[in-house]
């Protein structure tokens, strides 16, 4: 089995990480974008132990609109324990997941991703599926303590974009397949690790596990306007492999329609477009 290719982390947010396109002009590029696919990379998958940096526990490998993901198993604890400190900015923040949720299994806190600061003034927040199979974003900070359930009715099984937004300043919202929720907030729950990121289940005491596929998190160290976010949720957002600059290949991050227009231009740049190219010029829209 091949190795994934899943992270391309950078600090800042001035200009993308190398190899990671921004098509949409409104959209700032993300200062990293966990792309979960099995190709290239080195990280290791279904290894024996948990907590265990840069290992994926409980996954398989599926296929997935934008070109793959990871299916979490029950009984497991985190997929993926990312380096401490990578995620140690602070302030306000974005977190955007595309997730399939299969519509089974049961928990208060069924984890999809979780960044744990264990740092003072840096803010700790975590996405889930709570007990009433409603999402859940979740945020721990200086200045805010607070959790934040989707609005609505439950849940159903499919597709979903989940955005998480911080404002330091100013509470914070989630965002469900574009739609920002109106459901209740109240206080959230202090977890400290030393500034880790976690997919998946974070232990089998905070956490249950997800039953479903997550295929892309992005993270950006700025709060997202609403357009930005109803963009990135109502259009359809692709991962493939591309040429980067001097020959080297890299993740290109494709957001909202653009993605057809300029995919000629790319190709115009190398011979080495992938079968995730292709897929991702001939998707449909959003989930």
């Amino acid at each position: 089995m091949a190795a994934p290719s899943i992270h391309r982390p950078f600090v800042g947010s001035s200009k993308p990480p190398i190899g990671v396109r921004v098509l949409n002009p409104e959209v700032p590029a993300p200062v990293s974008a966990i792309l979960l696919q099995e190709a290239g990379g080195a990280t290791v998958a279904d290894a024996l132990r948990p907590g265990v940096q840069g290992v994926m526990m409980g996954a398989a490998w599926t296929g997935s609109p934008g070109g793959g993901g990871i299916r979490t198993a029950a009984g497991q604890y985190a997929v993926f324990n990312q380096v401490p400190n990578t995620y140690s900015f602070a302030g306000d923040q974005t977190v955007v997941v595309r997730v399939y949720w299969d519509g089974s299994g049961a928990g208060t806190s069924r984890r999809i991703v979780t960044r744990s600061g264990g740092l003072a003034g840096y803010a700790e927040w975590l996405l889930c599926l709570n007990s009433s199979n409603r999402w859940e974003w979740s945020v721990t900070d200086t200045s805010l303590n607070a959790r934040r359930a989707s609005s609505g009715d439950a849940v159903g099984a499919g597709w979903h974009v989940l955005v998480g937004r911080i404002r330091v300043n100013g509470g914070l919202d989630l965002f469900v397949d574009g739609l920002r929720s109106s459901g209740d907030v109240w206080a959230g729950t202090r977890k400290t690790d030393g500034s880790r990121l976690y997919l998946g289940r974070f232990d089998d005491t905070y956490s249950e596990p997800f039953s479903g596929v997550i295929e892309c998190v992005m993270l950006w160290d700025q709060a997202l306007g609403d357009g930005m976010i109803l963009s990135l949720c109502s259009e359809p957002y692709r991962v493939f492999w591309g040429p980067r600059r001097r020959g080297r290949s890299g993740p290109i991050v494709a957001y909202g329609t653009s993605l057809i227009g300029i995919m000629p231009t790319v190709a115009a740049e190398g011979s080495r477009i992938s079968a995730y190219g292709d897929e991702c010029q001939s998707s449909g829209g959003s989930s």
